[in-house]
């Protein structure tokens, strides 16, 4: 079985006072699109080698962004969160049997209510 090298992480920002919570990613995209600018291979998908290793074919497939809504502020879910609970939040996605599918880069935005 080859080893895990998932990376998942969660972030928490506010939307800055006067700001609509859709300029946050309307600017997120933005930033996104110059990171792939530098980083080309992050846009890329996995696949395996001749030898079954795992490499990135570097294509134009882009990043995923998922957008979610939840109900409740981020001060209340803070209070009440454990590490399991956390993990739920982050978005993940089986890879399929056809890996060129699958994004090796997934930024999630969840929209909180106050």
């Amino acid at each position: 079985m080859e080893p895990n090298r998932l990376i998942q992480m969660v972030y928490y920002y506010r939307t800055p006072p006067g700001r609509a919570v859709g300029a946050v990613t309307k600017k997120l995209r933005e930033s996104i699109s110059e990171l792939l600018n530098s980083f080309p291979m992050v846009a890329g998908r996995s696949v395996k080698n001749d030898e079954g290793q795992w490499m990135i074919k570097c294509n134009d497939a882009g990043v995923r962004l998922v957008e979610a809504r939840a109900k409740g502020s981020v001060e209340g879910w803070l209070r009440r969160v454990d590490r399991e609970k956390e993990l739920e939040l982050v978005h993940w996605e089986d890879m399929y049997y056809k890996s060129y599918f699958w994004s090796t880069f997934y930024v999630q935005v969840n929209l909180c209510s106050k």
